[in-house]
């Protein structure tokens, strides 16, 4: 991950680097699926409909926070299962 200038979004946005064939991977406050097309919208909660997510900008608030400082950082994902 590394950092960009968004027109939308603002300075010191994080993205998602060196995906093949995509680019503009951001992270940025959303709730919905149709909020980030394309991108990650953080939260802390999770609707119990599974379409979206609670508490989004306190949640990227919270990400930069914790980034604060770095220009990249590594990216981990893993498959998990979300139970309904």
């Amino acid at each position: 991950m590394g950092l960009r200038d968004s027109p939308k979004f603002g300075p010191n946005t994080w993205e998602v680097l060196d995906v093949p064939n995509r680019s503009h991977i951001l992270f940025h406050v959303g709730n919905h699926s149709s909020d980030v097309v394309g991108c990650i919208a953080l939260g802390d909660s999770l609707f119990s409909n599974l379409e979206g997510v609670g508490n989004s900008r306190k949640a990227v608030d919270r990400f930069k926070e914790l980034l604060a400082g770095q220009e990249s950082q590594q990216l981990i994902i893993e498959e998990h299962c979300i139970r309904e």
